[in-house]
């Protein structure tokens, strides 16, 4: 089944790969058709082709932006691909103009229409050329701010690097720039879906600034100094500047309450439903479940799952709930996670809770097909309230 399954990755991302070509290649490819007789002139297919390139024209900022800002991952600027993208998109437009005004009978609405079409998309070319250079600029600067429990961090993602040709040596890396001497705590995943709590130690190092070149790794901090980690452990999160004594998961038991049909109605629940467009009336209750923390300040987590009785067509296959969490008692209701919630886990950290899951969109067919997005949550459970510390 899995072989089956890669089959068809493939094979829906190569036909996506090349819907794509041909959007940009249809108009040059019906200007050409047209040029040499091939297929008779008709206005509607001239004002096809002429869209068409517009439309792309309007994409040309990234590309151009991609360009100018060169990288070994993006290729030559001459090289073949490059090449025919420049032709295809600003070649084109020109072509189609003169093609146009020499075969039509009606050059005065031509001319109108294209003197307002080609200025938009020229505009909105420029737009995105700047935008993307301001999102690059503030996205360094993010970057380059050191994270810290000072600054509201504190945590991050960490992973295993496996040797490759410009590092030989396997490394752990942590997300973001991470103060150099910093100590850091690597927690095994408590986002995986089999959680396994361990825990190890180690010294935050060399930075690596943010680069343009997407094949480099970057924006990583380098940990050194690591004291009793596996190399088996590929990811997880790393808590900064503290130690660590207990890392251990607090386990899920059924309740053996009963579903109160007013839920819908309260207003966490409304208000999230509302967020995420979502109809009250398309979900059913389907379990609960209770973990129990005892100690200082004991804590009883409520998780409740909601199934959706009716999916969309075509969308992701996903058999997964949504959820809410409940502090205390079952009707103190504190957030909402959105379908599908994949898996969730409660952990406690020394003296601390805290609540991790992950959810994903049931992502219509397109690229997310082959890997879905997914997003990680993290709380900490504060006395009868929940502090969301990622996303």
């Amino acid at each position: 089944m899995s072989s089956i399954s890669s089959a068809v990755d493939v094979i829906v991302g190569l036909l996506l790969l090349a819907a794509m070509v041909l959007s940009w290649i249809l108009p040059l490819l019906i200007g050409l058709l047209i040029a040499f007789r091939i297929v008779r002139y008709r206005e509607w297919l001239a004002i096809l082709a002429f869209v068409g390139s517009m439309f792309a024209l309007t994409m040309g900022g990234d590309f151009m932006y991609n360009l100018m800002n060169w990288s070994t991952s993006r290729g030559s600027p001459l090289s073949v691909t490059n090449v025919v993208f420049c032709i295809l998109l600003f070649a084109t437009p020109p072509f189609l103009v003169i093609l146009t005004l020499k075969l039509t009978h009606r050059r005065l609405w031509w001319g109108v229409g294209m003197l307002v079409l080609i200025p938009l998309a020229v505009v909105s070319a420029r737009n995105e050329f700047v935008a993307r250079g301001e999102r690059d600029a503030e996205e360094y600067r993010q970057a380059l701010r050191p994270l810290t429990p000072e600054t509201g961090v504190s945590f991050v993602r960490w992973w295993r690097d496996y040797p490759h040709s410009q590092f030989p040596k396997d490394r752990v890396l942590l997300q973001g720039h991470i103060p150099e001497k910093t100590r850091v705590v690597l927690l095994t995943d408590p986002h995986a879906g089999t959680f396994q709590p361990q825990f190890c130690t180690g010294t935050a190092a060399t930075y690596l600034p943010l680069s343009k070149d997407p094949a480099e790794v970057s924006n990583v901090t380098i940990v050194a100094g690591l004291q009793g980690c596996q190399t088996e452990w590929i990811s997880g999160v790393a808590a900064l500047d503290r130690s660590v004594t207990n890392y251990t998961s607090v386990p899920f038991e059924p309740f053996s309450g009963t579903a109160d049909k007013q839920v819908p109605s309260h207003p966490v629940i409304r208000q999230a439903f509302d967020k995420l467009h979502y109809d009250p009336a398309n979900f059913k209750w389907l379990k609960t479940e209770i973990a129990q923390v005892m100690g200082a300040r004991p804590v009883s987590l409520f998780v409740t799952a909601l199934n959706p009785i009716r999916r969309p067509p075509d969308a992701y296959p996903c058999a997964d709930p949504a959820v809410y969490l409940s502090i205390q008692e079952i009707g103190n209701i504190k957030t909402v996670l959105p379908y599908c919630a994949l898996n969730w886990h409660l952990f406690r950290l020394d003296d601390e809770v805290y609540f991790a899951a992950v959810t994903q969109p049931p992502t219509p067919p397109g690229y997310e097909i082959m890997n879905p997005e997914q997003t990680k949550w993290l709380w900490r459970v504060e006395g009868t309230e929940l502090k969301q510390l990622w996303p």
